[in-house]
């Protein structure tokens, strides 16, 4: 109860790992195993191509690599993670709130915790995936245009994408970490998707910058994470590619191998991730809002501080 360092942060993201086992790997389990299918899927036929290629007499004219149908898959996979992201997010929200209090949660405390809070964070997943696919399409816009200027004007295309890419990062950057907090206060405030953006925008105003580098830090240490823990999953795959000849057996192996591969890094990279954003939250309201004096003074005056204490505007006497 207490503001957090950033290394308190990263910790943290890592230490209700340690304290609620059980409940959060169930948790990413749950959510992490649905979203991993259609990516295992795509690195299936990605493996079962490459095997293909190693058993041709002929040389192919291209690269290679999916098929309409794995590429379709994978994306779609993607899609699908994003969204899962954002669920469980949620859904470790109240996790977080509940162990920073002294409990520790079961599975099915954690999910009541966000019964009535489901709208809301269908609504927020729904809105990271339209600032997602926002950003793609202006990406795409902003390379088109670039390619087009160069075969008009050589020297003005290189600039011109320098410009934009940075133009791009910089405005969907901000409007990510802006909107970072929403799904944390939507569970513990229980807000309302509008009503939580909108809280999400103001903890950050005056705090962007901590946000942006912890948020940053914390998705670099992720994704390092996630390599080191599918590159012997990856392996395993093209070593089977390389060495069965049934393609029927490989398509099986390497997308079970795939699958594990996706489920393990996503199990503890997702949570990690997840609490770093959940702790941040708190923090804010911390440094803003003092809220770490308010539980104190609530546990002082002889009140059990429960998941209601987060709420907003609460009389402390009212804590039970």
């Amino acid at each position: 109860m207490r503001p957090y360092a950033l290394g308190d942060l990263l910790n943290g993201g890592f230490g209700y790992l340690r304290d609620n086992p059980r409940t959060v790997f169930g948790l990413a389990f749950v959510v992490v195993a649905f979203t991993s299918v259609l990516p295992a899927l795509g690195l299936t036929d990605l493996f079962t191509g490459y095997a293909e290629l190693i058993r041709s007499e002929t040389l192919p004219s291209t690269a290679p690599g999916l098929s309409g149908l794995g590429t379709a898959g994978f994306y779609a996979g993607a899609l699908v993670q994003s969204v899962g992201s954002g669920v469980l997010l949620g859904l470790l929200s109240g996790v977080v709130g509940m162990t920073v209090l002294g409990r520790r949660p079961s599975l099915r405390e954690a999910f009541a915790h966000v019964r009535g809070s489901w709208g809301s964070l269908a609504a927020l997943a729904g809105f990271y995936l339209l600032l997602s696919g926002a950003a793609l399409v202006v990406l795409g816009v902003v390379l088109a245009l670039s390619l087009g200027l160069t075969l008009l004007l050589p020297l003005a295309g290189l600039p011109v994408l320098f410009l934009g890419l940075a133009g791009c990062v910089a405005l969907f950057g901000w409007l990510a970490v802006k909107t970072s907090l929403a799904i944390p206060a939507a569970i513990l405030e229980r807000a309302g998707p509008g009503q939580a953006l909108v809280r999400s925008w103001r903890l950050s105003t005056g705090n962007f910058w901590r946000i942006a580098a912890v948020l940053v830090l914390s998705h670099l240490l992720a994704y390092v994470l996630t390599n080191v823990l599918t590159v012997p999953f990856s392996l395993g795959a093209l070593i089977v590619s390389a060495s069965l000849t049934d393609l029927s057996v490989i398509a099986v192996v390497s997308g079970v191998l795939s699958f594990l591969g996706i489920l393990l890094s996503g199990c503890v990279s997702e949570p990690f991730t997840a609490g770093v954003t959940a702790l941040l939250y708190l923090d804010v309201r911390m440094r803003r809002e003092a809220l770490d004096l308010r539980l104190r003074e609530a546990v002082r005056s002889g009140a059990t501080p429960g998941p209601e204490a987060y709420l907003l505007a609460r009389p402390l006497g009212a804590m039970a």
